[in-house]
This record gives C-alpha cells, sequence and structure tokens, in this order.
C-alpha cells in the first residue's frame, strides 16, 4: 500500500510538473507578444510624429502594414511631381513594397517608374493593393492616365508582369506598357 501511495504521488508531481511547463510555455508566449505591440506602438509613435509623410493603415492576410507616401519633389520648370511609395510590415519593422512615382502636371497623366515587392511579401496582394492606391489617387486627383512601362528583367518573368497588370485593369499595349485611362465619369468626389 505504501508503495502505491508513493506512485501516485510521483505521476501527480509529474503532472505538476507538466501543468506548470505548460503555464511557463503560455508566459514566455505572452511576453512575446507584449514585446510585438511594444514594438508595433514604437513605430506608429514614430511615424505619427513625422508629419512629412502622409500614412494610411492596411491589414491584410493578418499582418498590419503602413503605407507611407514621401520624398516628394517637385519640379517646376518641367510641369512635374515626383514622390515614393513604401508599404512597411509593422510587425518585422521592414519595407514590403515600393513604388516610385511621376505626376506629370500638364498632361495629366501618372507615370509609375517602378514597383518593387520584396520577395518575402509576394503573392499576397500587396502589389495590388499599392496599384489601387495609384488608382484612388489619380481619380481623387482629376488624372486621365495611369502607366507603366514593363521591363523583361523584373524578378518575375515578363509575362508575370503583363498578367499582372491586367489582372489590375490595365490594357497591355504591343510596346510594353501597361496603361488605365480615367474618364470625366470615373473621378470620386
Amino acid at each position: 500500500m505504501f508503495k502505491s501511495e508513493v506512485c501516485r504521488l510521483r505521476e501527480e508531481v509529474k503532472e505538476q510538473k507538466e501543468l506548470i511547463d505548460d503555464l511557463l510555455q503560455i508566459i514566455g508566449e505572452l511576453r512575446a507578444e507584449i514585446k510585438r505591440n511594444d514594438k508595433l506602438c514604437e513605430s506608429l509613435e514614430k511615424i505619427a510624429d513625422n508629419s512629412k509623410y502622409r500614412h494610411q493603415l492596411l491589414k491584410k492576410n493578418g499582418k498590419l502594414y503602413i503605407l507611407m507616401r514621401c520624398h516628394e519633389e517637385v519640379d517646376r520648370y518641367r510641369q512635374k511631381y515626383e514622390f515614393r511609395l513604401h508599404l512597411y510590415d509593422i510587425s518585422r519593422n521592414a519595407r514590403a513594397c515600393r513604388a516610385e512615382v511621376t505626376v506629370y502636371h500638364d498632361v495629366g497623366e501618372v507615370k509609375i517608374a517602378s514597383l518593387d515587392t520584396e520577395e518575402l511579401y509576394q503573392r499576397n496582394g500587396l502589389g495590388s493593393f499599392v496599384l489601387s492606391y495609384l488608382v484612388h489617387y489619380c481619380k481623387i486627383s482629376l488624372r486621365n492616365k495611369l502607366y507603366a512601362k514593363m521591363y523583361a528583367g523584373s524578378p518575375i518573368t515578363y509575362d508575370g508582369v503583363r498578367s499582372f497588370y491586367k489582372k489590375n485593369g490595365f490594357e497591355v499595349t504591343d510596346s510594353g506598357y501597361a496603361v488605365m485611362q480615367f474618364g470625366a465619369d470615373e473621378v470620386e468626389k
């Protein structure tokens, strides 16, 4: 009877140790989550403090991103305006997607000089999100055309670039341009 009591107590101790291990694992996960949230708050505070950036938050695929419009340059002689869009993954504090854009005031056109998505973030709809932002920008700023020159040296194949722009509503020309035209009826108020 004494041996059975010892065995029972050993089993209870073993169960208690397993319970403690499980609790320690949960505590570790909670600490990691608190660190991620602190990092997120710190990143958001930095962005909010920097008034030269225009920014927009986006939650996609369970992650939080911030789209920042920055590095604005105006060339009054050529009547053009250039800016960059950066889409950051806040949890990793890493850039996911980038676009360089030129706005031509005299002809009402917007040219996408480059649109790059980091390899880790490809095929998640982030490039399409940046394109949709540019389409919206064109509509609210009364631009009549958004276009991009497609390059064969892209990390994805030329056919992949063509299908990307087609999927996002662009017409693809034989000369290697992706074009979206806007009429007066498409202007958003």
